[in-house]
């Protein structure tokens, strides 16, 4: 009786969900995931915002899916396939503090300004990511537990 009923409202909310467009996507102006336009490197908007266009490198190559943030409005963007990303900065031209962050490699703080169009932001330094203790005995105990269940279930 509860199995069907949970599954209607499941359904029921579904639906309710997707017709409303909750979980539409709407693309901003200014990132620039599918399409880089590599002929004009910022654009002004009536707001009083200029887009900022740039690519994020490592020693290793381009980093697709690296982190942009704005220390001060705390706007983010992520680099596309190619490593190129676009944020919205003032038009006035003040230099902005960013944080760029790849997995893997150490926080960079960065300075973009609208004055230096196209940066190329190359993330350096390397970092091993280290895993507590605790956290290796639970993944530990959590597999153990799943393999003595299975060879339990053989017998």
């Amino acid at each position: 009786m509860r199995k069907p009923l949970l599954l209607t409202a499941a359904a029921a909310l579904f639906a309710i969900l997707f017709s409303t467009g909750a979980f539409a996507q709407s693309t901003p102006s200014f990132v620039t995931g599918m399409g880089y336009e590599s002929g004009s490197t910022s654009r002004s908007d009536a707001a009083g915002l200029s887009l900022l266009r740039g690519h994020i490198t490592s020693p290793v190559g381009i980093l697709p899916g690296a982190i942009v943030e704005l220390t001060t409005t705390k706007q983010r963007c992520v680099s596309n396939a190619a490593g190129e990303f676009s944020i919205l900065l003032p038009a006035d031209g003040t230099p902005q503090e960013a944080t760029v962050s790849f997995a893997g490699f150490a926080d960079e703080m960065v300075i973009l300004s609208i004055e230096a169009p196209d940066p190329v932001i190359e993330i350096k330094k390397p970092q091993t990511i280290k895993v507590r203790r605790e956290q290796r005995l639970e993944s530990y105990l959590k597999t153990a537990r799943r393999q003595s269940k299975k060879e339990l279930r053989n017998v």
